[in-house]
């Protein structure tokens, strides 16, 4: 439609861009920092494909809470991300702007990113979707108010990113009967995504491998005894040292146990709220390892 209101705006980030679009399209990056300023989100689902759903709400500081949803139409990594948005209820109908009834019901969100010098340039558009001439004239009427409500989203963005492509000093290494299989579990179980792998000359082993998991890195491998390698823990063995993993939300403790055990993981301990403050757990995965889930407990 010719008269339709576009709004623009771009952002230039300190990060690459592969890991910028996954900022963007991953539920427990986008937990961390997607959302106006002063809402906490507090539910959050990702279905990413073409026409599946991001689901969130989000708590506003007098504990109202603000539902909406993406339904993606497309997902062309790392360049480009389209899809329709729409206020919603917490079961993912579509319903108006709950402080302006008179918003466009479906509004669609172009974003693509280009890199250049190890920074990513963020442009986005929007505009309505089958809208009255009425709510178009009220979305271009807020276009000063969604340039400061993108804006400082897209401060939460840089604070993210600058933590995330900080250096990690202490990365964990693990030594696995089975690197590639733990591969598929962890990304099951605990949503981590593979940086790089480095197969063996013998075409099954892997000598090398990198993890993002829950915002840092793990390195794994397959056992190379003979090159006097590390061992992958015993069957029945506890392991010396746990992997610790800390999460914003108690219910996260819940899920990955949950999902942990579903996936062949062994309970050690269930979740349950302890004397520190937090949500916690263990939970052994099928090749040998310790994972301690924490979460701080809400006052």
């Amino acid at each position: 439609m010719a008269d339709n209101p576009v709004f623009r705006i771009a952002r230039v980030v300190n990060a690459p861009r592969d890991v910028v679009f996954r900022a963007h399209t991953e539920e427990q990056q986008l937990r961390q920092w997607w959302g106006p300023k002063g809402l906490q989100m507090v539910e959050c689902k990702v279905d990413l494909r073409p026409g599946g759903m991001f689901l969130y709400g989000m708590k506003a500081p007098d504990g109202g809470m603000m539902w909406g949803r993406w339904i993606f139409r497309e997902i062309s990594p790392p360049e480009r991300l389209s899809y329709i948005v729409s206020f919603s209820d917490p079961k993912g109908g579509m319903t108006r702007h709950p402080m302006a009834p008179g918003w466009p019901m479906e509004m669609l969100n172009t974003t693509s990113f280009t890199e250049q010098d190890g920074k990513t340039t963020i442009s986005l558009t929007f505009e309505p979707l089958n809208a009255s001439a009425e709510e178009r004239a009220i979305f271009k009427a807020g276009f000063d108010s969604m340039t400061q409500g993108f804006g400082g989203t897209y401060d939460q963005l840089d604070v993210y990113l600058a933590q995330i492509c900080k250096p990690q000093t202490v990365i964990p290494y693990l030594t696995i009967r089975g690197a590639a299989q733990a591969i598929d579990w962890y990304g099951k179980v605990f949503g981590a995504t593979e940086q790089m792998r480095l197969p063996a000359e013998d075409g099954k082993r892997l000598m090398h491998a990198a993890l993002s998991l829950n915002g840092g890195t793990v390195f794994l491998s397959d056992e190379f005894v003979e090159y006097d390698g590390g061992s992958a823990p015993k069957e029945g063995q506890i392991p010396p040292v746990g992997i610790a993993l800390n999460f914003d939300e108690p219910s996260d403790v819940d899920a990955t146990f949950k999902r942990a055990v579903d996936a062949g993981g062994t309970g050690a301990t269930e979740p349950r709220d302890e004397f520190w403050g937090a949500r916690f757990a263990v939970v052994g995965d099928p090749f040998g390892h310790r994972w301690l889930l924490n979460a701080a407990l809400k006052k």
